[in-house]
This record gives C-alpha cells, sequence and structure tokens, in this order.
C-alpha cells in the first residue's frame, strides 16, 4: 500500500514527499501533470500520477491501494463539492488514514473555506490528523525571494504583528509520525516554531546572518493592494493576502504550539536556521 501526496510539488507536498521517500515509504506523488511530477522529483523513488480536484475521473487511479493520505485544501476551496467527493472516493478505496493540511490563520473560523474541509474530514468516518501550520519559513525564499534578493526589503502590511513561523521540513516530519503512529487519530495539531517575531525583527535576523541590510517596509493595506497591482497581480490576491495579515495583526499567530516538540521529541526548526 502507498502513501498518496496530493499538492506533491508544492511547498509542503514537496516536504512530505522528501520525507517519506527517505525513510523508504512507498509514496505516490499526485500533481496535475504527471509527467512535469516525474520531471520534479527525478530520481527520487516515487510514483507520479495525475490528480485534479476538479477532475473527479482522476480519483480512483490515485486512490488505488492507498492506505494513507496527505492533502491541502483545492484552489477553489470555497466549493466544498470536490473535497465532498474526494473523501467519499477514498472510503470507497479503502484508504486508512488522512491528513489534511489546513491553516493557522483561518483553520478555526466557522464558515471559512479551511474549516469547512476540516469538518468534512473530521465526519467522513476515517481516521484523520489535521495539521494547523503558521507562515512557513520558506516563503521568504520563494513568495518575498525577489524584494529581499534584488531591493533587501520585506514589503508587507504586517503592522508590527508577531508570527511563530514554522519551517516545511517540519511540518513534513509531523506528517510521518501521523502515517507511522495510530496515537494521532483525531487530533488537530498547531504546528510553529518556539520563538514569535515581527517582521522587524525577521529583518534584523536576515541582516546578521547575511551581512547584508535587510529592511521591513511596513505597508498599509492599501499600499500593498496597489503595489501587487503595479507587479502585475491579480486584486483578489492582493485583498485575500490583506485579509490573512489582518487576522495576523489581532495577534492570534504569535502563540508558540508545544506540538512539534511533543511530537517529535525535539526543538522545532528556528528561523535563523533556515536563513543560516
Amino acid at each position: 500500500m502507498s502513501h498518496l501526496i496530493i499538492g506533491a510539488t508544492g511547498k509542503s507536498g514537496e516536504a512530505v514527499v522528501r520525507q517519506l521517500a527517505g525513510s523508504g515509504l512507498p509514496v505516490r506523488a499526485a500533481g496535475r501533470d504527471a509527467e512535469k511530477v516525474r520531471r520534479h522529483f527525478g530520481a527520487l523513488p516515487v510514483e507520479p500520477v495525475a490528480f485534479d480536484f476538479g477532475e473527479a475521473g482522476s480519483y480512483a487511479r490515485a486512490l488505488a491501494d492507498v492506505s494513507h493520505v496527505f492533502f491541502i485544501a483545492p484552489p477553489n476551496a470555497t466549493d466544498s463539492g470536490p473535497v465532498e467527493r474526494f473523501l467519499a472516493e477514498a472510503v470507497r478505496s479503502g484508504v486508512q488514514h488522512l491528513t489534511f493540511h489546513s491553516g493557522r490563520t483561518t483553520g478555526d473560523i466557522a464558515g471559512r473555506p479551511l474549516n469547512n474541509i476540516e469538518k468534512l474530514v473530521a465526519a467522513s468516518g476515517l481516521s484523520y490528523t489535521i495539521l494547523r501550520p503558521g507562515w512557513f519559513m520558506q516563503n521568504f525564499g520563494t513568495w518575498f525571494l525577489h524584494d529581499l534578493r534584488d531591493e533587501g526589503k520585506l514589503y508587507l502590511p504586517a503592522g508590527r504583528s508577531k508570527s511563530a513561523f514554522v519551517d516545511v521540513r517540519d511540518t513534513a516530519a509531523v506528517v510521518e509520525r501521523t502515517f507511522t503512529e495510530p496515537i494521532h487519530d483525531g487530533h488537530t495539531y498547531e504546528l510553529t516554531s518556539d520563538q514569535a517575531l515581527d517582521h522587524y525583527e525577521v529583518a534584523a535576523l536576515f541582516t546578521r546572518i547575511l551581512h547584508r541590510k535587510i529592511e521591513y517596509v511596513e505597508l498599509s493595506p492599501e499600499e500593498y493592494i496597489a503595489r501587487e497591482l503595479a507587479q502585475g497581480h491579480s486584486e483578489s490576491a492582493a485583498r485575500f493576502t490583506v485579509g490573512l495579515y489582518e487576522i495576523v495583526k489581532t495577534g492570534k499567530e504569535a502563540h508558540i504550539s508545544p506540538d512539534i516538540p511533543n511530537i517529535l521529541g525535539r526543538p522545532p526548526i528556528r528561523l535563523e536556521q533556515y536563513i543560516e
């Protein structure tokens, strides 16, 4: 029986694929284009498979002979229909355990898409674990890389709010435990590092470690949206991001969770370790 990883080439999914493959577990890596998945992982011993939440016909093949599933929300998470159909197929296929990658910012807010999916997972009748990771450290090397590298700036509407960031390698290690240790059935975990930092402190860490001045530029929501539009990004995406940071500014992301050390038996990766 294999372990199906949906969204295998994304930040979280790729980390999970590499974690499981590194431990010798059979991995089926799912993406919209199986050949692209194959090329992405190269010689890594994984089985690529085509999967698209929008194509119900792709479900059965992806789930065949699968014991465990890790999945993230589909792109249009406001429509719960695809997830409901996917979960029904998982039950029919004999899946033993689901691990759903939710989110810390909105996962516990009733009526929000991630919370709706959490409820569907819990009601599926399958063994399950829900993960609510904080903001990824890896975002600094992807979403924010251009500004950090080219301008030495971090432009965000985050105010002075603190976030307990998490490294995707830690989330992947937790996913493996949820697959191999039945004790995690029915649990919801918040995944964070053991420190909460505001973005001025983040910039100071980058400055110290990289020996290069990095500055956090605190933008208003309007300034952030205007900047995103000027760079060719969609207004809807910019407003969505602003909405997330408005929640972050309530202090919600500052809470440090003990779940990673409790599950893994070691401290979580810190931001300075990621930068180094």
